[in-house]
């Protein structure tokens, strides 16, 4: 799932710094235990204690981790209810409310609106901008996603396109407008 690219490199690092991490508390655990038979000391007993008793939690999550299962919360359920509970709007309305004034085309809004409520999820039509779309499903992919719009609108995102993709529906829509105004030839009417 590719929700958001640019942040996917950022939690990158940060597993594999955590993964680093656990690799020296897990050697620091193996060196205390093996240190507690020749020294007996009080202090070092405490700190393998406490480091067993970390690593019987975190060991578990660096597997599932390492497995491709990370532990992420499911926020899919709660962003599709609060959803539903928003009112529908019409495609008049989301521009008229979101994009009146901006630099961007109705007719781009619209276009890409229409696209993904019918591509991807009727709830789409009761999310606003600041929404994140990757939470309408949680095996969504965005490269699917710039895909569909680029053959729905007649336009072709590339893979540097990507790393300017939040999730975020206003970000679809600007970088929409974006692709679109600068290859203007490949819009159909």
């Amino acid at each position: 799932m590719l929700p958001e690219l640019a942040k996917d490199d950022v939690q990158e690092r940060r597993n594999r710094l955590y993964l680093q991490l656990e690799g020296f508390l897990l050697a620091a655990t193996v060196a205390g235990c093996a240190g507690l038979t020749v020294l007996h000391v009080v202090w070092l007993g405490v700190i393998v204690i406490v480091l067993l008793a970390w690593q019987l939690v975190a060991l578990p999550a660096c597997f599932l981790y390492l497995i491709g299962k990370p532990l992420v919360p499911n926020e899919s359920p709660k962003f599709r209810r609060r959803l539903r509970e928003q009112p529908a709007l019409s495609d008049d309305e989301f521009y008229d409310q979101y994009y009146r004034g901006s630099e961007l085309p109705k007719d781009t809004v619209v276009r890409l609106r229409r696209c993904l409520i019918e591509e991807f999820d009727r709830l789409v039509e009761r999310a606003i901008p600041s929404d994140c779309l990757a939470l309408l499903n949680d095996e969504i992919d965005f490269a699917d996603v710039l895909w569909r719009v680029g053959r729905h609108l007649n336009i072709r995102f590339v893979r540097a396109d990507y790393q300017n993709i939040d999730g975020s529906f206003d970000n679809l829509i600007r970088e929409t407008h974006r692709r679109v105004s600068r290859f203007p030839r490949w819009v159909s009417s």
